[in-house]
């Protein structure tokens, strides 16, 4: 490269150097866990500290119900079992078609656009394949 190495990358090329490509792609399972288990977060405060609070059992879909710590942590449990079940071996399968859509674990990193432009099109994909998958799971 022509250029010096940002920190990201000179702390990823350390990190990444010794480990094959399919070790590394197998890393998004548990990138994977940790992002679903931080988005689900906002909600899980919400629903603890404003239980009681009037203001936001009006916006809630369900304002009767409410759920204690030890009913959502035996929830996250049973989602993140499924999900490692599940999406692990998904992702262990994807690896060849990840390697032939030319995403790749080199230097350099990608630049925010390129960033921007593969996460759009990866939850484009996610939301419709869910989608799909929801409804046909629903129907008869």
């Amino acid at each position: 490269m022509a250029r010096g190495l940002s920190f990201a990358e000179r702390v990823w090329c350390k990190y990444s150097a010794n480990k094959s490509d399919f070790l590394l792609h197998c890393h998004n399972i548990v990138f994977l866990c940790f992002f679903y288990s931080l988005a689900s977060l906002p909600y899980v405060i919400v629903e603890l500290i404003g239980n009681n609070k009037r203001i936001i059992k009006r916006f809630k879909v369900q304002p009767k119900v409410s759920h204690t710590f030890w009913e959502m942590l035996g929830c996250y449990k049973t989602v993140m079992q499924t999900f490692i079940l599940v999406v692990g071996p998904l992702q262990i399968v994807s690896f060849p078609i990840v390697k032939l859509l030319g995403i790749r674990t080199d230097l350099s990193l990608p630049s925010g656009w390129e960033l921007f432009l593969q996460l759009s099109v990866y939850f484009l994909i996610e939301d419709f394949t869910n989608y799909w998958f929801h409804r046909i799971l629903h129907s008869p």
